[in-house]
């Protein structure tokens, strides 16, 4: 109810006013759950002559009237979780049967309203519901990031599978304090306050791997942000359009896209090149600089043609009987223009600019330019790609302060693959970045980002050869041994991605500034893992409990690998003791919920419990073939026979060659094996007459076998 009346508070203001016309005010004051006096909604606070009405409507239910008020219960019976204080000057005294009436439909249609705002079939909120929080947020002037998330489950719909329906909604709604609408067939969406795009990037790329990792091979996540910035924002209609053309834009990145836009034509870092300038490039010659001037604040640039013109001559030695090279100025706005200086190279253009710097200064009283230079040839492409590469120096310039000036290397690939990789188009990035390396080849830096890119678009296979050739340069990089650990763990590859995350942990303690401790806690986490996969839990649980103390915000992830490795060494008490803390932070954690059946099953602390956890699990985890086979095992211990016969046949559907499902398979032959020797056995040698018939039988099957050899 209190969800309802945060998120559905315009429909259901509108559906009260639409059914009170004489109402001017309508509050909503809950009841559940607060104690009597102290009942509020937001800062409006109910007068004192409301205190006996609101106890006898708490208490019975009964509602009220007089002149200029109305207090309602949205209920059909007593506790009463919801009070409606109806405020108006126009309002009369109403008799009680009236009031009484008028608070029974009134009750149904909220609950009507309350209804279309659900979806039928998964239960979540719809486009109903989503479009009065962002109206609430726009009108609040705050900022927020509005994401349609596209899921790609092998089931048809939440009817089909409701535990893995139930599991990545949970996925989605763990990383907003609102929760996740239902858009209609596999679309959700989810609002998440403040942020920048760094920020939104980082989130879309968590939510992928959270969502890869829980076994969905297909997402895409589109990304508008809305910036409180003061400017005008689109309406709920158009930013619903511009999310969703997002999403469109992230389908097109493959399996696992993301795509974020910030503001209309802020997602592009070089603008095309106007047709002036294009033509006036392939008329500079063989060799040419092209320079982007941009005013370091809100003043234009100033007249420049005279005085480039008498520094560009300074800089040149043309031939005898031929004029000097004559520049080109292209302004694109009142800030920012293109200067191509013909017969120029970089460092000839970067003295010119430099000399304009110190002329202009004076007679703009500090009004300053940043400048960005590209030259051709040299930079790796054709003189079409002068503009962008000038683009993407300007950009590098902007981290030295004002005045400054930047030529294209390959540190400006890297700044703008940073830009493109924070944006979630890691396309662009991976594109970026080799172009970087093109320039330097041996760039430490540009060789770990390109890998990191890689790796975001789960090429774990290029991923790896990038980090193998940072360690062939820096052997001590221990970012490089994480992230080849981390890529040769999605390969299969675990014994060499041990080795790199022992190394990372001996390098990481060498060097002078050493990790940080967030990078520590991750990197004990990833081998305490791997040791328990490898079945060596006391390594594992000495990493485990160190990073415990030095991490303790990681305590839910660290919990269930504790709990397993206390399993694994027989120590009960302790691995109930870790999986019960473990559920109280993620109650629904299938794997924990399975182990902790398997302990109590074990421990005797009650059979029907320890099923009922292991169906739990299957039923949040419908394709997780441990949980499935922990309920074998219990089934397999309670004596139910068709029932195990039908979760062997699932565990079979899901892995065929599993080698614990061989362990398990091999018990229940055995144990069929042993229940059919006690019946062939145990009836038989009851009584005197069983024994009498099992003669007779052997000495019929002898006289037929002697009859048979006579006629042979």
């Amino acid at each position: 109810m209190n969800r309802d009346l945060e998120i559905l508070r315009p429909w259901l203001t509108a559906q009260v006013l639409a059914t009170i016309p004489q109402a001017e005010q309508v509050h909503f004051l809950v009841l559940e759950d607060v104690a009597e006096g102290a009942e509020q909604d937001g800062d409006w606070q109910p007068p004192a002559e409301l205190a006996e009405a609101l106890r006898q409507l708490r208490h019975s239910g009964c509602p009220a009237s007089w002149a200029g008020w109305l207090l309602l219960p949205w209920s059909s019976q007593p506790p009463v979780a919801v009070a409606l204080v109806v405020q108006g000057e126009a309002l009369p005294s109403l008799p009680l049967e009236r009031v009484e009436f008028l608070a029974t439909h009134l009750s149904h249609q909220l609950s009507l309203v309350c209804q279309a705002a659900v979806d039928p079939v998964s239960g979540l909120y719809n486009l109903r519901a989503l479009q009065p929080v962002l109206a609430r947020l726009q009108a609040a002037g705050r900022s927020f990031l509005l994401a349609c998330i596209g899921v790609s489950l092998s089931e048809a719909g939440p009817w089909d599978a409701q535990g893995a329906w139930a599991r990545t909604v949970q996925l989605l709604g763990a990383s907003s304090a609102l929760p996740v609408f239902f858009l209609g067939g596999s679309l959700f969406a989810l609002v998440r306050e403040g942020g920048s795009p760094r920020d939104a990037s980082a989130w879309a790329r968590r939510c992928l791997h959270r969502l890869r990792r829980a076994g969905i091979a297909r997402a895409h996540i589109g990304m508008q942000l809305v910036a409180a910035d003061g400017r005008q924002s689109p309406g709920v209609t158009e930013l619903l359009q511009r999310c969703r053309a997002a999403y469109a834009e992230a389908r097109r990145h493959g399996a696992l896209g993301q795509h974020l836009v910030c503001d209309a034509g802020h997602n592009v870092v070089c603008p095309p090149a106007p047709p002036e300038l294009t033509a006036a490039l392939h008329r500079a010659g063989r060799l040419c600089a092209l320079a982007l001037l941009a005013s370091d604040g809100d003043h234009p640039l100033p007249s420049l043609t005279d005085a480039v013109q008498t520094l560009v001559s300074q800089h040149t030695a043309p031939a005898q009987n031929q004029q000097a090279p004559s520049i080109f100025f292209h302004p694109l706005d009142a800030g920012r223009g293109f200067l191509l200086l013909p017969g120029l190279d970089a460092v000839a253009a970067l003295a010119v600019i430099r000399g304009l710097q110190t002329q202009i200064a004076p007679q703009q009283e500090q009004k300053t330019f940043s400048c960005g230079i590209a030259v051709f040839p040299g930079g790796g492409e054709g003189r079409a790609k002068l503009p962008e590469q000038c683009h993407k120096a300007l950009r590098h310039a902007g981290f030295f302060g004002p005045a400054a000036v930047t030529v294209y290397d390959a540190v400006s690939c890297n700044i703008c693959g940073d830009w493109y990789y924070d944006q979630g188009d890691l396309w662009s990035a991976v594109r970026e970045y080799r172009l970087g390396l093109r320039l330097a080849p041996e760039d430490v830096n540009l060789l770990n980002s390109l890998g990191v890119a890689w790796a975001e678009l789960f090429e774990h296979r290029r991923a790896a050869a990038c980090f193998r050739q940072v360690l062939a340069r820096e052997l001590d990089n221990f970012m490089a041994w994480i992230n080849l650990g981390q890529s040769l763990v999605e390969l299969g590859d675990e014994e060499r991605a041990l080795a790199c995350f022992e190394s990372a942990l001996d390098s990481g303690g060498k060097e002078a500034a050493g990790m940080d401790a967030r990078t520590r806690g991750d990197l004990l986490l990833q081998l305490g893992r791997i040791y328990g996969r490898r079945q060596r839990h006391r390594e594992a649980l000495a990493l485990l409990d160190r990073c415990l103390t030095e991490c303790p915000e990681q305590e839910a992830q660290l919990l269930p690998l504790m709990a397993q490795a206390h399993a694994g060494l027989a120590q009960q008490k302790q691995a109930v003791r870790c999986a019960q803390r473990a559920l109280q932070l993620r109650p629904d954690d299938p794997a924990m919920l399975s182990l902790l059946g398997l302990l109590y099953l074990q421990g005797g602390q009650g059979e029907d419990i320890a099923l009922s956890l292991c169906r739990q699990a299957v039923t949040l985890a419908e394709g997780d073939i441990e949980c499935w086979l922990s309920l074998v095992q219990v089934l397999l211990h309670l004596g139910r026979e068709d029932e195990t016969r039908a979760a062997l046949r699932r565990c079979q559907q899901l892995a065929p060659r599993h080698p614990r499902l061989l362990a398990v398979k091999k018990e229940c032959r055995a144990g069929a094996a042993a229940v059919r020797g006690k019946k062939r056995s145990g009836p038989l040698s009851a009584t005197p007459g069983n024994s009498a018939r099992a003669d007779g039988r052997r000495r019929a099957s002898t006289k037929n076998h002697a009859r048979g050899t006579i006629r042979r």
